[in-house]
């Protein structure tokens, strides 16, 4: 029993004595996606939920990216194919995943799993990306998902307009 105070104390007396961790390094939960053959990393605060294997009912239309409309949690969203988005060319005709923000799907065609990595590396945003990570040996472009809806909606009026 003294044993097991000790020990209690000494860890109580350690937590005090461990460097104060600044609130801009909290740990940041990414998912690794892969979008036009390319890997990328998404911050899971950007997104509202990720899906699989959903139906997406094509519409007629003049955007490229614009695949159709797909229904999640009992709202129609328009779902965007994110390589062509973000400039590449080679991903797959029907995506398998979708990740959800706001009130658009992103989709994309591999899931590569989750980490928690202990901070974001300082933004050097370019085009849709801001900043790259090493995640097990391989290096991936954070995806900026606001540049992304920005694009978005600015490519959605001339649609219409055509």
């Amino acid at each position: 029993m003294i044993d097991r105070a000790a020990d209690l104390r000494a860890e109580f007396d350690r937590g005090f004595a461990a460097p104060v961790v600044a609130a801009d390094s909290a740990p940041v939960d990414l998912l690794l996606v892969r979008a036009g053959g390319v890997a990328y990393a998404i911050a899971r605060t950007d997104i509202t939920g990720l899906h699989a294997d959903l139906a997406i009912v094509a519409m007629p239309t003049r955007a490229p990216e614009l695949l159709g409309l797909a229904t999640i949690r009992n709202a129609v969203v328009p779902v965007y194919a994110l390589d062509r988005i973000v400039g590449s060319t080679h991903g797959e005709a029907s995506p398998r995943w979708l990740v959800v923000t706001h009130t658009v799907a992103l989709a994309f065609e591999g899931f590569d799993g989750y980490r928690r990595v202990p901070n974001l590396p300082a933004a050097q945003s370019s085009g849709h990306l801001r900043g790259v990570i090493d995640i097990d040996g391989d290096t991936r472009p954070i995806l900026d998902l606001d540049s992304v809806l920005a694009t978005i909606t600015r490519r959605v009026p001339a649609a219409k307009e055509r």
